[in-house]
């Protein structure tokens, strides 16, 4: 009778025991744990750290959830910082540009401006006498145009019947003012001459030219003006002297313009 007890009772605690080493969670299946998994497997087996899954030695991606696992994903560069510093470059590359043009303009302005104002003001030829005027007009004596004209010492004449070129210094009506420029400008150093126009068709009778030199083309007269420039006598030009034609004598010396109908002294008349 106490044998039976004894093995019930030994059953018992193996049961128990069992029960024990089992513990509650052995009745249910144990979830599917990758941290789980990857921790219960063995150290030189390589697993994705995501899923859990088996990788070989050379694999870099894991093929069940395609996760990296060896390769380096590298960020996206950024590109902002870049293009703003080539935008502000360029900025000031145009601004640079544009300053450097409008600086190029006001020079250009004021090169012009200041040429404008250091131009001497030249004043207009004598205008060619009408026809009509010369036509009608009266004959005096050559002797005595001669006479009212004879030529100053040091001061030169335009040669009789000589058409050519020369620098005009001064249109004056008065013969004594005419003369008295005239000195002043010879004794500067500078040849000088008189001629009264209306002995010459190319100019407008009454007047008292004060001319320097006399020249075959225009050319030569326009650098002998630039020359007479340099000297001080800013308003020097050329001018062609064509001498009146022959039969036509001027008014007296002295006198201003003569009306229409008056004619001009013969061609060859020293002023």
């Amino acid at each position: 009778r106490r044998a039976p007890r004894g093995r019930r009772a030994l059953r018992g605690r193996r049961d128990r025991r069992a029960s024990r080493d089992r513990g509650p969670s052995a009745a249910a299946p144990e979830a599917h744990d990758p941290v789980s998994a990857l921790a219960h497997r063995p150290a030189t087996e390589t697993v994705c750290t995501h899923c859990g899954a088996r990788l070989a030695a050379d694999q870099d991606w894991c093929l069940e959830c395609g996760a990296a696992v060896r390769t380096r994903i590298s960020a996206a560069p950024d590109w902002r910082v870049p293009l703003a510093i080539v935008g502000a470059v360029v900025t000031l590359a145009a601004a640079a540009l544009i300053f450097m043009l409008v600086s190029l303009s006001n020079s250009a302005n004021r090169s012009a401006a200041a040429a404008v104002a250091a131009a001497p003001a030249t004043k207009a030829p004598p205008a060619a006498a009408p026809a009509k005027a010369q036509a009608g007009a009266t004959t005096r004596s050559s002797s005595t145009a001669s006479t009212a004209t004879s030529p100053t010492p040091g001061i030169a004449s335009w040669p009789a019947g000589v058409k050519g070129f020369t620098v005009v210094l001064g249109v004056i009506p008065a013969k004594a003012a005419a003369k008295s420029s005239a000195t002043k400008i010879a004794s500067a150093g500078i040849p000088v001459g008189l001629l009264y126009s209306s002995d010459y068709s190319s100019m407008s009778p009454g007047d008292w030219i004060v001319f320097s030199g006399t020249y075959t083309t225009q050319a030569k007269a326009n650098a002998a003006a630039s020359q007479l420039h340099a000297k001080g006598q800013t308003g020097a030009y050329s001018f062609s002297v064509v001498p009146a034609a022959p039969g036509t004598t001027s008014p007296a010396p002295g006198t201003t313009s003569p009306a229409p109908g008056t004619t001009s002294a013969a061609p060859g008349t020293a002023p």
